[in-house]
């Protein structure tokens, strides 16, 4: 979990503008808000450094958004799910996996 004394989010650089300024400026208001979970890869050597990070957010999805053989799959109400906000990794730590292992981090906190 992003522990705002405890992690240097300003050193975070994924070379997408709009993911790092997320990080460095919205994600501990939005978690404290409740609006997003937001967790952390971290160098356990290094533990204030972030390898990468995710955040996560309830949502849900209206069965008329899909096709009609997926419609009668679903219930006619609003199906809840997870959205998946934002990715990344560090630029520093490109092509060593992170991604994959950020992404199989999520989707077993949303089945958990």
């Amino acid at each position: 979990m992003l522990a705002p004394h405890c992690h240097d989010r300003q050193s975070f650089i994924s070379g997408v503008t709009e993911l790092d300024e997320y990080l460095h400026r919205f994600a501990v208001q939005q978690s404290k808000k409740g609006i997003v979970v937001v967790r952390v890869l971290i160098d356990t050597d290094m533990p204030k450094t972030i390898l990468g990070y995710y955040s996560l957010s309830a949502a849900q999805i209206d069965a008329v958004q899909m096709d009609e053989r997926t419609q009668h799959k679903l219930p006619r109400y609003p199906v809840p799910c997870f959205r998946l906000g934002r990715l990344a990794t560090h630029s520093a730590h490109r092509n060593c996996g992170l991604g994959r292992l950020l992404m199989g981090c999520a989707v077993e906190r949303c089945l958990t």
